[in-house]
């Protein structure tokens, strides 16, 4: 019996009751009889942080297959009205650098048609094994989508050296450049207005699908030998690098702001704040699935995801449905796993809204804030650069967090009074009244002072 996933869920091919490796990746729509309608299918070979390796690892009407070895290929190019394409994949011949294959489905020449999503009756991703022909698979696409004309279905992912699928089911407006750009697609710039205009007669034809728009962006351009040189460079100082991470960050971040105001206004539910945030965790902060955990158990304790750059536990955080009110209580679960896995990192989010806390664990367990984020305010300068701080390489780093936390721990106030109630401070102070007021006073007497009539404390 086939196994229907939800938009959002996860299974294990193994799970379905499937041994095999070859299988059929069927994409299913149904327009409701209505003509004039072009879906495309292409399928997306996907290696560390979500990004393409080369132009070879995507699959459409025009690059049906995987060179000699054939471990991928796009067996059915449709004509206009039919209602389905089909892909077949042999899992055990992927590429062992493929983290994810991403299969996606586009509207050809969607604008001009005034054409989307949103009117289709059907979308659905079906998952056969090759040799028995059984089902093993269905997710239902087509719910949440209106104006959409490019779609990210499904993937099918490796983890622990399994084969299991995601129903995304996420859809973008007028997106297939923010699409492409999920990808790793370098577009640059340019766009498909750019391409319109462009008196450059390989750019006179407008790109139509998300893989065409793709192809384009591997067009090399001539090396400039001077610039290259390592002779010529000069080395690059941690805070330039995080200052330009911080900039890649925020534009990546533009297209999910929307999406993020969106989720808020609809009050979308769990499992699609789950997607938003494992699309800023993968395409804006640049880990890869295999470095995001979800459930993770430790003694009894739970995770909702563990972040594991290059295989090193590393951040803890706890995941709320967007829009729900944060509280410091909500940590606790996060910082207890922490502690208990010797993490030092925890992230209390509900997609608007992000809170550091560094864990420490001496007497007791703490968990210190150290930074918050409001996207709900826009993406500030700083807001960027806390990003750049928890993205993969930004954490790799390390310092640059570090030094932020020791900062806000120096400048508490806590740390300030300590500082103030110092004798050596106080000695200070006396000596100042002193010079000023001539009389020497007895230390205890500024000591009570500062802290009744300065600091509050009585």
């Amino acid at each position: 019996m086939s196994t229907q996933v939800a938009r959002g869920g996860n299974v294990a091919l193994g799970e379905c009751g499937s041994k095999s490796d070859d299988f059929f990746v069927e994409v299913d729509f149904d327009f409701g009889g209505e003509t004039g309608f072009e879906p495309d299918a292409s399928a997306f070979l996907l290696g560390s942080g979500r990004r393409i390796r080369s132009e070879e690892d995507f699959f459409f009407y025009n690059q049906r297959t995987s060179g000699s070895s054939g471990f991928i290929r796009l067996l059915d190019v449709t004509a206009v009205g039919d209602k389905r394409q089909r892909f077949a994949i042999d899992l055990g011949r992927i590429p062992k650098s493929v983290e994810c294959i991403a299969f996606c489905l586009t509207l050809h020449e969607a604008e001009e048609r005034k054409q989307n999503f949103g009117m289709a009756q059907k979308i659905a991703f079906i998952l056969t094994e090759a040799d028995t022909g059984n089902e093993i698979l269905r997710f239902e696409a087509k719910d949440n989508l209106s104006s959409e004309t490019a779609l990210l279905i499904g993937e099918l992912y490796i983890r622990e050296g399994k084969w299991k699928f995601r129903a995304v089911g996420q859809g973008y407006a007028g997106g297939l450049d923010s699409l492409a750009r999920g990808f790793g697609v370098g577009l640059g710039d340019q766009s498909v207005a750019h391409y319109e205009d462009s008196e450059d007669p390989m750019d006179m034809q407008v790109p139509k699908t998300l893989v065409d728009l793709a192809a384009r962006s591997f067009m090399k351009e001539p090396v400039d030998d001077e610039k290259t040189s390592l002779s010529k460079r000069k080395r690059r100082s941690t805070s330039d690098v995080m200052a330009d991470r911080a900039e890649d960050i925020r534009v990546k971040m533009k297209p999910i702001l929307i999406e993020i105001n969106s989720a808020l206004c609809h009050e979308a539910n769990e499992s699609a704040t789950r997607l938003i945030l494992d699309r800023i965790l993968q395409e804006v902060l640049g880990y890869s699935i295999s470095e995001i955990n979800p459930e993770q158990n430790i003694q009894g304790r739970k995770a909702d995801y563990v972040l594991s750059p290059a295989g090193v536990d590393t951040i803890v955080i706890e995941a709320k449905r967007v829009g729900l009110a944060l509280r410091e209580k909500q940590i606790y679960q996060a910082t207890s796993y922490a502690a208990h896995s010797g993490i030092t990192w925890a992230l209390l989010t509900n997609v608007a809204v992000w809170r550091l806390y560094k864990i420490t664990a001496s007497e007791k367990i703490e968990a210190n804030l150290v930074f918050t984020i409001d996207l709900q305010k826009g993406l500030s300068d700083d807001a960027a650069y806390y990003f750049a701080l928890i993205s993969r390489a930004g954490i790799q780093r390390k310092t640059q967090l570090e030094r932020l936390w020791l900062t806000r721990k120096a400048l508490s106030a806590e740390s300030l009074v300590s500082a103030v109630l110092n004798d050596e401070v106080l000695v200070r102070i006396r000596n100042v009244i002193a010079r000023e007021n001539g009389i020497q006073l007895d230390l205890a007497d500024v000591r009570a002072a500062v802290e009744q009539d300065i600091l509050k404390l009585g």
